[in-house]
């Protein structure tokens, strides 16, 4: 130790230095660390406000070409080009030119207008008969369409109607209008009709069903959908189809009691606000009955009264991946170590070469730190899990979003093939009663499976399902319920499904058991949608469809539970010439992610493994050379090894259990711990025999013989630990 005494002015200043550079790696790596997630969402902010602008442009030019179509039809009749008993073929061949893009068109006259041919007149076209057709608006009005309201409106100027129910169509559409004016007798009228009575109005309406269908096709995410608002209030468009139904209004979503109680009003009353303003902005909110955290990016929509506002989830849209986090966390944690380390040594004065000062700063405080870093790094594997690999699925937590995912679905299953015909759309629940892991790949399920049946599904639809990946399965007949809507049928299930499990990370690893659900039809493309509407809450982590208070499954914590879709492929159309599930169908499943608990292993392996490093280190500090000592301890090179065969055939028995047990293909983990530990074993056998020798070789002299085997003994639990740590961030990083 004297060549460490006379150097200790050296190494002082080299370990202030190597402190100074580890607190400032460790200080940035903070820094880079926070202004990342700091960029990383605001770009994703940017990034739903461009999305929302494109979306709101998108369908203002859709607006803008309904409102530049009725200028020209009213530009007509009012230059005269266009007679009123040729008003109705003009209809016909305006419908026809914008077939995909309108429901209907019509001119309503007023009764007192010269030109007007009789005294109440408003030829149509369009509506929902196929093929459509012309009508006189007042066969279907039992009072004359003048005062109705969107009559009203059109007639004081040209606007945007909020939506209505059709008289004649039934329907409930949305409307742009125009009036117009013809020449009168005492005077000429121009275009814009100054000092002239209206003649009447023009007018075009859209299905809100179509602007819905229009809505769903644009490109706001996987599970990120938009509705449409009218300044009034009212909703033009959503994903759910039943927001349209009735007319129903932003406010009454405030007054949901539901709602109201897991909401902050005040946020929501401002953006309500805003949005019928016609400003433009981003709120952060949660929804109430998924309890998942939104962004909302609302945006008025050129050419009409209307705002757009899109949804996203923010664990898609504002965190990366959990690995990505983990992993800069892990640096984080790492340069923070190598500081407290180098301090430490600082601190405890090692550098003066004294033997308990080395073994306070060096070893004692080295095992505490490399110890701390394992166990963060177990905290962060289990905060931030690594998502499973190779496998491309939706998660499914809104009606909005389901209904988002099968436009775009269906979209491109109409160009792969030839003769694609919409399909039936079936809505599944599932209620899991127990989960049980019957061997380390096979799991057995026990729960319900429901599906509803309306009324106008095609003849000859059996009702059931099929669980694809199951090696057997009960399944009976449980409840059938009938209403004036369709039908609900229920069974009972217990199925054995064999499914791959990765136990690569034992014992911090995540598990998905998963229902993979076919209709019995499955060649008859039918696709089953998630009953999302049968639970009372649909955020995964609430566990929605699971046993709640009575749940058993032992070694497991449920960490949540949702439905997905994955579009599969398959590599056989199963005989069938026209099987449309051959190529990116999608299948729907029940997930339950499940965590495992981590008390079992810490008892069963964890402390075990401690125990006997820690007799193995007792072995180490009994060994000794000095008068007086040998004859009390009895050390000799011999029983050191006894004890070590020992150390050996116990550890390598538990090994053994551990491998049964989980039935791996691979290594995992907590095996690492175990080769660490027989290296252990054959180092101190080794530090054993080349101590008991009592030549004096330069090795052993230097490094084994040094003041009683000092060495060895000090630098134990820091080799142990570092190397256990050095494992754990190969195996998580």
């Amino acid at each position: 130790m004297t060549w460490l005494r006379r150097g200790n002015r050296r190494l002082f200043l080299l370990l202030l230095i190597l402190c100074g550079g580890s607190f400032l790696a460790t200080a940035l790596q903070i820094y880079n660390f926070l202004q990342h997630r700091q960029e990383f969402n605001e770009a994703a902010e940017l990034r739903v406000m461009d999305q929302a602008k494109r979306a709101a442009d998108d369908i203002g030019a859709y607006l803008g070409d309904v409102k530049s179509w009725v200028a020209t039809l009213r530009n007509d009749l009012a230059s005269g080009a266009i007679s009123p008993e040729a008003v109705a073929d003009r209809l016909q061949r305006d419908y026809h030119a914008h077939a995909d893009s309108i429901f209907e068109i019509g001119v309503a006259y007023e009764p007192s207008a010269a030109c007007t041919p009789d005294s109440l007149h408003a030829p149509h076209f369009g509506g929902q008969e196929d093929p459509p057709k012309g009508f006189l608006l007042e066969d279907y009005y039992p009072s004359p369409y003048t005062g109705y309201d969107w009559y009203r409106q059109l007639i004081t100027g040209g606007q945007w109607v909020e939506p209505y129910l059709g008289g004649a169509t039934k329907t409930l559409v949305v409307g742009y209008g125009q009036r117009f004016y013809c020449e009168e007798p005492d005077r000429k009228c121009d275009v814009s009709g100054a000092e002239c009575t209206p003649a009447g109005v023009v007018r075009i309406n859209l299905a809100l069903k179509d602007i819905r269908e229009r809505l769903q096709r644009l490109n706001l995410g996987r599970t990120g959908f938009g509705y449409i608002l009218s300044r009034k209030g009212v909703f033009i468009a959503h994903p759910v189809s039943g927001y349209a139904k009735g007319i129903r209004t932003i406010f009454d979503t405030i007054e949901d009691p539901a709602r109201a109680e897991s909401a902050d009003i005040s946020v929501l009353i401002s953006y309500v606000d805003r949005v019928t303003a016609g400003e433009e902005g981003l709120l952060h909110a949660t929804d109430a009955k998924i309890a998942r955290p939104l962004m909302l990016a609302y945006m008025p929509i050129p050419n009409s009264d209307w705002s757009l506002t899109a949804v996203f989830f923010e664990d898609e849209i504002l965190q990366e991946s959990p690995k990505a986090t983990r992993d800069k966390l892990v640096w984080i944690g790492i340069t923070g170590i190598a500081f407290l380390f180098f301090l430490s040594l600082v601190l405890f004065g090692a550098y003066l070469g004294i033997d308990h000062r080395l073994w306070a700063g060096g070893g004692a405080v080295a095992a505490v730190l490399f110890t701390s870093g394992i166990i963060g790094i177990w905290y962060l594997a289990l905060t931030f899990p690594d998502a499973r690999s190779g496998v491309e699925q939706t998660v499914l937590t809104s009606e909005a979003g389901v209904r988002k995912f099968l436009s775009d679905n269906r979209t491109r299953a109409s160009k792969l093939y030839a003769s694609y015909e919409s399909p039936v759309y079936i809505p599944t629940g599932v209620f899991i009663q127990s989960i049980e892991f019957s061997t380390a790949n096979n799991v057995v399920v026990t729960g319900y499976v429901w599906q509803k049946y309306g009324l106008d599904l095609p003849a000859g639809l059996s009702r059931g399902f099929v669980f694809p990946e199951a090696e057997s399965v009960e399944i009976r007949d449980a409840y059938t319920r009938s209403n004036g809507e369709g039908q609900v049928v229920g069974w009972y299930f217990k199925a054995v499904l064999r499914q791959s499990f990765d136990y690569a990370a034992y014992p911090l690893d995540h598990q998905n058991v998963w229902l993979r659900i076919w209709h019995s039809d499955f060649d008859k493309n039918v696709i089953l949608t998630p009953d999302l509407d049968a639970y009372d809450f649909i955020n995964p982590l609430l566990r929605p469809g699971m046993e709640q208070a009575d749940f058993v499954l032992p070694a497991w914590n449920v960490e949540k539970s949702y439905f997905s879709y994955r579009e599969n492929s398959y590599s056989t159309n199963f005989g069938i010439t026209d099987y449309v599930g051959q190529r990116g169908f999608p299948e729907l499943y029940f997930n339950i992610t499940l965590t495992r608990k981590f008390t079992g292993p810490f008892i069963s392996n964890i402390i075990p493994l401690s125990a006997v490093s820690i007799m193995l280190f007792g072995v180490l500090m009994f060994g000794t050379k000095q008068a007086g000592k040998v004859d009390l301890l009895g050390f000799s090179a011999s029983t050191v090894l006894n004890i070590c065969a020992a150390f050996f055939f116990t550890v390598v028995i538990a090994h053994v259990t551990l491998r049964a047990s989980l039935a791996a293909p691979g290594i995992v983990y907590l095996e690492d711990f175990y080769f660490v530990l027989y290296l252990a074993i054959l180092a101190v056998s080794l530090n054993a025999m080349f101590f008991a020798r009592e030549d004096k070789l330069p090795l052993l002299q230097g490094f084994i013989q040094y003041q009683d085997n000092f060495w060895p003994k000090i630098l134990y639990w820091p080799l142990l630990t570092g190397l256990m740590l050095i494992i754990t961030v190969g195996v998580f990083y």
